[in-house]
């Protein structure tokens, strides 16, 4: 635990209560991916994307969730962009390319 403490770890619990509170108020949500995520965490995403309503988009650094998912966005990737109202970025190298 002080290994945690030291590297600032301690806030993530309160940083994941902040996001989920933000996505359960969320209408139009949408996740954008650019690096390949691990296959454990590419299902918890997908599923989260499947219970909250939430658009998946890859920037195409990797494929994050299946193609063809009916959450998938990136084809219409500046139209969600515009109108989401909660974006989340998940290991994204640059965020401001992403929009």
């Amino acid at each position: 635990m002080r290994a945690a403490k030291m590297a600032g770890l301690e806030t993530v619990p309160a940083m994941i209560e902040e996001i989920l509170r933000d996505l359960h108020a969320a209408k139009r949500p949408v996740f954008i991916m650019d690096r390949p995520l691990r296959a454990g965490a590419s299902a918890a995403l997908v599923r989260l994307a499947e219970l909250t309503g939430a658009g998946l988009l890859d920037l195409g650094g990797g494929a994050s969730f299946p193609v063809g998912h009916p959450h998938d966005v990136t084809e219409a990737r500046q139209a969600a962009t515009a109108t989401a109202d909660q974006l989340l970025f998940v290991e994204v190298r640059d965020p401001g390319f992403a929009m």
